[in-house]
Parts: structure tokens; sequence; C-alpha cells
């Protein structure tokens, strides 16, 4: 039995899935998909493994390593099959955070009622571990926070850090969404008045202006707490994004 064929027969059952279920949707026969599950045909070309994907909701790029590792002749499978596992895999003292946006997306305005903010892209990124915990990384999308300080110099491009633990104070960097005459939106800057009942969203480029906000028109109020010196552009979908502090 292949490894990709035990995998499709578990993901089909898993969707409660028949033979003859999955081979209509696809556009193929029982016989061939039954073949693929037993190891008794070889593992499909590309385009075929991606109507699998989308038809047993799972990931085509994984299906198609675990597929072409099957084709792998047998001597040197094991040695490919722990290549992959060991680049794959996070050190202990890392771990991976949602990158919320590209550098031409825009700013994220949506988000659930646990305030989970909704990734404009489909990426992750790996970061150290350290004292605060990062919940997301986002890439500033304009200069309302350009400035000659250099830890809080955050210009367009720039990769931030945000963590939903750290409760924002008077003073710190924050990133908010919020509703403002019945229109969602979203920016980076400085929290001013953070225990009155409407708070400032203070800019550190004089070219933009401050924002007054009802609190309870806040849905996002996440803490700045780094920014990031290294990014390389993770925008296809499933990717991962190394990142360096």
């Amino acid at each position: 039995m292949s490894e990709f064929g035990l995998l499709i027969k578990d993901l089909r059952k898993k969707r409660k899935m028949t033979l003859e279920n999955v081979a209509t949707r696809i556009g193929t026969h029982k016989g061939y998909i039954s073949g693929i599950e037993n190891g008794k045909v070889n593992p499909p070309s590309v385009k075929f493994i991606r109507r699998i994907a989308r038809v047993l909701k799972s990931n085509e790029k994984q299906l198609t390593k675990i597929a072409y590792i099957d084709k792998i002749p047998a001597l040197i499978k094991k040695d490919v099959a722990r290549i992959l596992q060991s680049e794959a895999s996070t050190p202990s003292f890392m771990h991976k955070v949602p990158l919320l946006n590209s550098y031409v997306s825009g700013l994220p305005k949506e988000c659930d009622n646990q305030g989970n903010i909704k990734p404009l892209i489909n990426a992750t990124a790996v970061v150290p571990k350290g004292k605060y915990p990062i919940s997301y990384l986002m890439i500033m999308a304009d200069d309302s926070m350009k400035n000659n300080d250099p830890i809080r110099n955050l210009h367009k491009g720039t990769l931030v850090s945000l963590s939903k633990s750290e409760k924002p104070q008077q003073g710190d960097v924050v990133f908010a969404i919020y509703t403002k005459n019945g229109k969602k939106n979203a920016c980076v800057r400085v929290l001013r008045n953070a225990q009155g009942s409407k708070i400032v969203l203070h800019p550190l480029n004089s070219k933009y202006a401050a924002e007054t906000v009802d609190r309870d028109d806040v849905d996002v109020l996440y803490r700045v707490i780094g920014k990031r010196h290294y990014f390389c552009s993770a925008e296809k979908k499933g990717e991962m994004t190394r990142c360096c502090s």
C-alpha cells in the first residue's frame, strides 16, 4: 500500500464518501480510485491530484508532495522523507503566527466576536518565542507612524508584531479596528486617553490626522510589541514566511 493511497482512503472515509461518489465528482471511474487507494496504480498527475484535493477538501501541496514521494525509488525514499519532515518542523524556541496582510493589501478590518483578526492573506510566519507572546505579524500599509525615533519609526512596509495578551496602556503603540461614521477603519497609532470613554489614536507623522473614537466602537485594540527587520514575502497560499528579529 502506498502512503498516498492510504491518505486518500482515509480522507474519503472521514468525509463518508464512497468510491463512486469520489470518482463521479472527479470525472473518472471507481476502479481507478480504488487502484490508487490500494497502491495498484501509480500516483496520478498533478492536475488529477488538484481535482482530488478539491473533492476531498484537502491540501493540494501536501497531497502532491506525498504522491511524488511514493514515486521515488525505495533506496532513497526514506532520506527524502526525512529531509522534508525536518524542513516542515518548527524548533521548540520558535512558533508559528498568522501574517495578516501583504504590502499591497492594506490593513485587515474584520474580526470575530472573540477579537481574533481575520487575515487578508493565507500565510504564516515563524518567529522566536519571547517574554511577550506574539499573536500576529502585520505589514504597515502607510507612513502614518514614520518618524525619527529609531524604535518607533514604523514606515510603510515595516513588519510589526501584535500581542493580544498585552493590554495596551497610555502611550503604547497599538493596532486598532473600529467603526466611525458607519465605516470600518483600521490603523496603527499611539494610544492617548486610554482610560476615557473616547480614546485618541495619535499618529507620529504630522501629515496624518489623529482619530478620536468612542471606546464602544472599538472592535480590536492590540499592542504593537516590536518590529522585525528581515522579511521574505509569502503571498502564495499555504507557504511559510521565516522572519528574524
